[in-house]
């Protein structure tokens, strides 16, 4: 659903009915959203936020399961750097835990991977079967009172975390009846990360509206 198509409450946020009904909207928006599988079956995801060494731990970084379970111990990979790394330890609300779930902000130690082989929107996983790729062609279906840019223009892929400069190669109108969607080629500055098809966004930074388009990877 885009931003425009939200209904607009009229509420005082000093009454407890007025919270409910802001509640129970909230609750509505999220039990109706589109189901996205993060990675396949068990196997673990972690989406790194932050990073920053540590005196006497090592690298830390910040994140969050997206699916799976991490267990302290196990040898994690990161991508798309595709180095290895063993898991130390791990803190919730900073109470030290031996594994963190599927929706849980983590904050994790590891042994074998400094601060400079790992950033944000990096992925952590047990799993090896993830899509690493620097060229890419994807859905994007256009946002309401924005153009598609001209071949050979850079605008930026915004994927999870993950924010990657993008040369716009070549596209062509997809065939589907009263929708203003491309099929779009992008060279990328750098690698990427993800499961198979995720949603994204390709924006322009300089832009009004910043939002080009919701992309199908």
């Amino acid at each position: 659903m885009i931003i425009g198509e939200y209904p607009i409450l009229d509420i005082d946020l000093s009454k407890v009915e007025s919270l409910s009904q802001l509640k129970d909207l909230i609750l509505q928006k999220y039990d109706s959203r589109m189901e996205q599988h993060w990675a396949s079956g068990d196997h673990s995801r972690v989406d790194v936020d932050h990073v920053f060494p540590v005196t006497g731990v090592g690298t830390v970084i910040l994140g969050r399961v997206r699916s799976g379970t991490i267990t302290r111990g196990e040898t994690l990979h990161a991508f798309p750097s595709k180095r290895n790394c063993v898991l130390r330890s791990i803190q919730i609300n900073d109470v030290n835990y031996n594994s963190g779930e599927n929706g849980q902000r983590v904050g994790l130690a590891l042994r074998g991977l400094l601060p400079k082989d790992v950033e944000r929107g990096f992925i952590l996983s047990t799993n090896v079967s993830w899509t690493i790729t620097s060229e890419i062609e994807v859905r994007l279906e256009i946002a309401p009172y924005s153009k598609l840019p001209e071949e050979g223009k850079m605008r930026h892929l915004i994927i999870g975390l993950q924010a990657v400069p993008a040369r716009i190669l070549a596209y062509t109108p997809a065939k589907e009846k009263d929708k203003d969607i491309y099929l779009i080629k992008l060279k990328l500055e750098k690698e990427i990360v993800f499961f198979h098809e995720e949603p994204a966004f390709l924006v322009d930074l300089n832009g009004k509206p910043k939002t080009i388009g919701f992309c199908t990877l």
